[in-house]
């Protein structure tokens, strides 16, 4: 059996999925994470549509991260053939809001994810991982 990097997809699904549920939780997320902590490719997609969405619209008092708007950013971006049909992608996304426990240990679950990518930079010999102050996104949508 092959040994994968480190990683946690139910702590990754568990933050997108707090994030398209509640708007104080992308807050939260959006000063831990980066797109590039996450370990699965189109999850780090959709958690730069989240941010994307979140850094355009946070001095709204509406949030718009949801699954509509994350969706509609998804599918209008580079990345959209990427989850097949319209029909695909939406129940990928809410595969991940149906597996999300809670969304108010989301912390922890950021936290998670931050430690498995950190972990990951360690196993790959770098040694100063993506710091969210200092990147947004490197990931263009």
């Amino acid at each position: 059996m092959d040994n994968l990097p480190t990683h946690d997809l139910d702590a990754e699904e568990a933050v997108l999925g707090s994030c398209l549920i509640d708007p104080q939780a992308m807050k939260g997320a959006a000063s831990i994470l980066v797109p590039l902590m996450f370990y699965r490719e189109k999850y780090q997609w959709i958690f730069a549509a989240c941010l994307k969405l979140y850094n355009n619209h946070k001095a709204d008092t509406d949030m718009p991260v949801n699954q509509v708007t994350v969706i509609y950013e998804l599918r209008h971006s580079k990345y959209s053939k990427a989850f097949g049909d319209d029909q695909i992608l939406a129940a990928f996304i809410s595969e991940c809001i149906r597996l999300t426990p809670t969304t108010i240990a989301i912390k922890h679950f950021c936290q998670i994810v931050k430690d498995c990518y950190e972990q990951r930079q360690t196993q790959a010999g770098i040694k100063k991982p993506v710091s969210p102050l200092r990147h947004i996104s490197r990931i263009e949508l």
